[in-house]
């Protein structure tokens, strides 16, 4: 099996020129991250500062995808031939580059421009590689404006999209885990998301990716500490192999009420900086590897299911028998790996007091796992 390397990145709308190079890299670095999304590069932007900011992504081992408006999906509204032009000069001028991933081709496509977007994957990765995220799973007015039969009808037209198009990986966003109101509600969807796209993943044969939240805004919260531990072990839980955070750089003050990003409006870092690197960090060098080279064989929820993930059921998990000090809910994954199957546990929990004992006996073998909110354990089969 060709080694895989886990990739941990994050979404940037800052401009072009707006950043440091040389001390935005070591920012990346210190969160944790391989994997950056650039500056918005715009037509008569020098071109010479994205390619310090390349240069120096480079330097520290990070790739990037580079947001450059010559390769977004709607700029085909101008017709193929136009949109095929704008793309091979972004290629000319950042393609080669050894810190390039890919080209974005923009966010979430609504129903009525998605041909335009699997029009646009394909022109690009005929030349080059190209980058997709999709929207999240919700309900109304996501079943009409998508013209679904019902939510679950969206799995199809992914798969159609993904399938016709190339494109890999399958990444989409999801932000309702931190749900101010509602927490429950949200939880359904998170977990719905989840579950549909890695079908998505698994029937088209490719990667799946999701995007995290680290930044508060709208109904949503200011995540934790242990909503950051939460989202990555819960997203790696279900077989994710990239994650993207939303979002590191602030945005400016008179855009609603977006705040406590890992780096403040005037680039200086908030709490949320020492959070996110922590969680990053722990992870990368502690599990990443693990789950890179891993392929998600069964997930279960344990004690209460949410979004349409299968409740876990004594003898579901052969040779596992597997007990809970608290009641806490969890997530059972099994894995399979070359370097040796494994189970996840997962406390599914995000409340600061809700430490739980995992403990019990896996093919005979003895464990027990002290687990804060949102930490997972490995325990080998």
């Amino acid at each position: 099996m060709m080694n895989k390397e886990f990739l941990m990145g994050f979404w940037n709308y800052t401009e072009t020129g707006r950043l440091d190079a040389a001390q935005a890299a070591c920012d990346w670095k210190e969160l944790g991250m391989n994997l950056a999304m650039s500056s918005n590069f715009l037509r008569g932007d020098d071109k010479s500062l994205l390619l310090a900011q390349l240069d120096e992504a480079h330097k520290n081992g990070i790739k990037v995808i580079i947001c450059d408006e010559r390769t977004l999906w709607r700029n085909l509204e101008n017709g193929e031939e136009y949109f095929i032009k704008e793309v091979e000069s972004a290629v000319a001028d950042f393609g080669a580059h050894p810190a390039f991933y890919a080209f974005s081709v923009g966010d979430e496509p609504p129903r009525k421009e998605l041909e335009q977007a699997i029009k646009a994957v394909r022109i690009i990765d005929a030349r080059s590689k190209a980058f997709l995220n999709f929207l999240p799973m919700a309900d109304e007015p996501f079943v009409s404006d998508y013209l679904l039969k019902d939510k679950h009808d969206y799995e199809d037209v992914l798969v159609d999209a993904v399938q016709r198009s190339g494109l890999s990986p399958v990444c989409y966003d999801n932000y309702t885990q931190c749900y101010i109101r509602n927490k429950e509600y949200g939880l359904d969807l998170y977990f719905d998301n989840l579950r549909i796209y890695r079908n998505v993943a698994e029937r088209c044969g490719t990667d799946l990716w999701t995007t995290l939240l680290c930044v508060g805004h709208w109904f949503y919260r200011v995540p934790t500490e242990n909503d950051i531990r939460w989202q990555i072990s819960t997203a790696v839980a279900y077989g994710v192999k990239g994650l993207l955070w939303f979002f590191i750089y602030s945005r400016d003050l008179i855009e609603d009420n977006y705040r406590d990003a890992p780096l403040d409006c005037f680039y200086r870092r908030t709490p949320m900086f020492d959070i996110l690197a922590r969680q990053n960090n722990l992870f990368m060098k502690f599990y990443a590897n693990r789950f890179a080279q891993a392929k998600l064989e069964k997930v279960y929820h344990y004690k209460t299911a949410y979004g349409g993930t299968p409740l876990y059921r004594e003898g579901d998990i052969a040779g596992l028998d597997f007990k809970s000090e608290y009641g806490n809910n969890y997530i059972l994954s099994e894995f399979s790996s070359p370097d040796g199957d494994f189970l996840v546990i997962v406390n599914n929990m995000q409340g600061a007091n809700d430490s739980d004992k995992a403990y019990g006996t896996f093919n005979g073998r003895s464990f027990q796992e002290w687990l804060a909110p949102g930490q997972m354990a490995i325990i080998e089969k």
